[in-house]
């Protein structure tokens, strides 16, 4: 019986000291690659398929993944069966006990995309699964779009201001501990405009607190010059994995006012057109329209009776006085 109890506890103090013998890291993989040829992947690890079919905008929750050890990731297309299925393999050493974002990016097919940086893998150490503080939320932003400038975001909704200032592709910024509040993100080029996207980040209404999260830019600005990828877009990667969540776009607009002041006795009248739809019929000389919502942040196509268009644009939520004036000759 003694000898028994001995061999028992011999066989609990190797599984023990096995179990914390192993050197591992925690690690998140996020697949941001917006080639349409690796809309889904398989990813393996040291020559064992560990995550099947992760689609495009999908992230793994946080795993043990070895540490202190050479670790080859490998990147298959779906449904792969062997570990020579895979297209591209990087080998990396992660460190005991430490925590990783990475993020896949970049094309496989170089052809198709202008312009076409090499898949590859973004490495983040010293990521978080849950905020620094109880009650925020820990925000990481990512440079992911293949095609985008480097970009600034600036919050404009709670006054924080500048977040991300000339964040280059496949880039992360630091961590930004936010409250639990809902914000806009302002996506410029790195000069300061023209503006990207204007992106809403509900950290509250998406109940956020007490997570950590990683926003990644994603897609193509020019779809045209990238086989019709998909778009440009902010998306929210979970601790807990899953499908990213879009960021929605946050409807922008101007209120604007159109003033007919032109003496012209041939445009006594005229008819106002608004990217190409008639806004203001019969407008008469001398008489102004009220103060309307029209788009914001992009050309606008503003045309008096049809003959030659004016070009304006308005900036973001500014308020702005359209005022016709001058003599339109016809000939």
């Amino acid at each position: 019986m003694k000898q028994l109890t001995l061999f028992l506890l011999s066989i609990l103090f190797l599984i023990t000291l096995n179990s914390y013998g192993q050197p591992n890291a925690r690690v998140q993989i996020i697949h941001n690659s917006a080639d349409v040829s690796l809309d889904t992947v398989d990813m393996w690890l040291n020559g064992n398929k560990e995550f099947d079919d992760l689609a495009f905008r999908e992230a793994t929750p946080f795993v043990d993944l070895p540490a202190d050890t050479a670790l080859n990731i490998g990147i298959a297309g779906q449904s792969s069966s062997a570990v020579g299925d895979t297209i591209v393999n990087f080998t990396d050493t992660l460190t005991n006990n430490e925590t990783y974002v990475i993020v896949v990016h970049g094309v496989a097919n170089p052809s198709n995309y202008s312009p076409s940086p090499d898949l590859t893998l973004a490495i983040k150490p010293m990521a978080r699964e849950e905020a620094n503080v109880s009650g925020n939320s820990d925000i990481l932003i990512h440079h992911g779009s293949t095609d985008a400038p480097a970009i600034d975001i600036d919050e404009t909704a709670s006054g924080l201001g500048n977040l991300v200032n000339n964040l280059n592709y496949g880039q992360f910024g630091g961590y930004y501990e936010l409250l639990p509040q809902d914000y806009v993100l302002s996506v410029k080029d790195s000069t300061g405009s023209p503006t990207i996207g204007v992106y809403e980040a509900n950290l509250d209404q998406n109940s956020w607190q007490d997570s950590a999260i990683t926003i990644l830019a994603s897609g193509f600005l020019d779809t045209s010059q990238n086989n019709n990828g998909p778009e440009f877009g902010l998306y929210a990667a979970l601790a807990e994995g899953g499908q990213l969540i879009e960021l929605p776009e946050k409807d922008q607009s101007a209120r604007a006012q159109i003033i007919h002041n032109s003496a012209d006795a041939a445009l006594d009248t005229v008819d106002i057109w608004v990217n190409g739809n008639k806004a203001f019929d019969d407008l008469a000389f001398r008489e102004a329209t009220p103060f309307v919502d029209l788009p914001a942040a992009t050309p606008l196509d503003i045309g008096i009776a049809g003959p030659r268009p004016l070009i304006s644009t308005l900036r973001q939520w500014h308020v702005r006085k359209q005022i016709v004036a001058g003599i339109l000759m016809f000939s």
